[in-house]
């Protein structure tokens, strides 16, 4: 259990001396732990955390039930004076309603604790949701549980035992908000597609696009009102997502103000960025880790963006993608906007009557390595520079990769890294198969071996 919750936390390496040699080892970076026992129950588990990590900083709440209110009550509380400054273990052996579990924490909080977690042997899936529900920053380590509706409550749980927050195979929930995602999908789109003819929201064919004629560009905005709908509704249990719900509302509309009226790729690029440490900040990432995931949620937003050349690619390989973050613990965002995008994917392939547009399009790259990022954090907070990148360029998979070669390809011909042209991959695979089908078959593929990977990793850094 100790393991279990230490895994993630960072360290540096620091010279030792042996009788035989100096060797590198590592150990625990900046200030130590702090453990903090509920009295009385949390203290039979100090000891055993005290043999693996004895330069723990101990602390103790004390909480009674009020017989009237049936709400905890302080009647103790000492903390060690640097608490600001340490992982904060927060122990209650049992979880049953939560009250005194989210109690003990509010009290770290008041205190100047910043990165608080909840240690349990055992808890009640009431428990869990009332913890998420008041700090939903905080992570909670359990022992054994049990989860009657994983991939909700259970965001941002670390068990020792065989639950880890994956879907079940069978999820009433999950089903009804993927139902609902895909109708919404395939009965909005027909609107948006008049709305975007009324105001002349075309994508008009030029000599780098394969299409020949008029194509509205609203199903952007069937996307974004269908993402905003979800955010609606799970604010209550998942507090972030009002953040990320700003920086899909920024990003879409920018896009969209794009496809009405060019702008500068500088602008969008900075909207992007800001739209990214909307995403980022509230998962108390490290300083360096955090700089680079917000960057890489901008270049993915642009990576879909660009290669959004051929019907059904770019929702084709976002609902691949989505699938992975049901392996994430984030179902419940990955079912709905993935069926979503397959009731828009039913106008837009193999005959196009409505695009993406730049709204659309970044709206789907952002809304994915945001979610990504949200799920992955406890991993991402406990990992090096070296296996960061290499997690992110997997999860990235071919929009990434695409554009990686692309601006290459530009900077060395002397062009401006934004300067379009016919030479994305999906271009270069309809030119050896012939067909876009077979190029949007062939990318989908390769962005699934990509997530598969990433998962693979992500697996063994967990």
């Amino acid at each position: 259990m100790v393991y279990e919750i230490t895994r993630n936390l960072p360290l540096t390496e620091v010279q030792v001396e042996t009788p035989l040699a100096v060797t590198r080892a590592r150990t625990l970076e900046g200030k130590k732990l702090a453990i903090v026992p509920v009295l009385r129950a949390g203290l039979g588990m100090v000891d055993g955390i005290l043999q693996l990590v004895p330069n723990a900083k101990v602390g103790h709440i004390g909480l009674y039930r009020d017989p009237e209110t049936l709400n905890p009550v302080e009647y103790y509380c000492k903390l060690p004076q640097d608490i600001e400054e340490r992982e904060i273990f927060v122990l209650d052996p049992m979880l049953a309603t939560g009250g005194s579990a989210a109690a003990a924490i509010s009290l770290v909080k008041q205190r100047g604790g910043q990165k608080v977690s909840l240690v349990c042997l055992i808890a009640a899936p009431e428990g869990i949701e009332r913890v998420h529900r008041e700090h939903p920053e905080a992570d909670i380590f359990i022992a054994a549980t049990a989860i009657s509706s994983p991939g909700s409550a259970t965001r941002g749980i670390a068990c020792t035992g065989p639950s880890r927050g994956r879907p079940s195979l069978i999820d009433a929930g999950l089903f009804l908000l993927g139902l609902g995602g895909f109708f919404w999908g395939g009965l909005a789109t027909p609107l948006s597609i008049r709305l975007a003819r009324s105001y002349r929201i075309l994508d008009l064919p030029d000599a780098r696009k394969i299409h020949t004629g008029q194509m509205p560009r609203g199903a952007g905005l069937v996307l974004w009102t269908g993402y905003l709908l979800w955010a609606l509704y799970a604010v209550a249990e998942a507090p972030f997502v009002r953040f990320t719900a700003i920086g899909a509302t920024i990003v879409f509309l920018i896009g969209y103000i794009d496809d009405m009226r060019s702008l500068s790729p500088f602008l969008r690029l900075g909207l992007h960025l800001l739209s990214s440490a909307l995403a980022v900040l509230p998962l108390g990432l490290p300083p360096l880790t955090a700089v680079t995931c917000a960057v890489w949620i901008a270049g993915v937003t642009s990576a879909y963006n660009l290669i959004d050349g051929v019907n059904g690619l770019c929702i084709s390989l976002f609902i691949a993608s989505s699938a992975g973050l049901a392996f994430l613990g984030a179902a419940p965002v990955g079912v709905v906007m993935a069926a979503a995008a397959l009731g828009v994917l039913c106008w837009n392939f193999p005959r196009a009557r409505t695009f993406l547009g730049d709204g659309g399009s970044t709206l789907l790259g952002y809304l994915f390595s945001a979610h990504f990022l949200t799920a992955a954090a406890p991993t991402l907070r406990g990992i090096g520079l070296n296996e960061l990148v290499l997690l992110l360029l997997l999860f990235g998979g071919m929009p990434v990769l695409d554009t990686m070669i692309a601006f290459s390809r530009r900077i060395l011909m002397g062009r401006s890294p934004f300067y379009p042209d016919k030479g994305h991959l999906h271009h270069r695979l309809m030119g050896l198969t012939g067909s876009p089908l077979w190029a949007v078959v062939c990318l989908v593929l390769m962005q699934s071996a990509s997530l598969a990977g990433g998962l693979m990793v992500y697996a063994r850094l967990s």
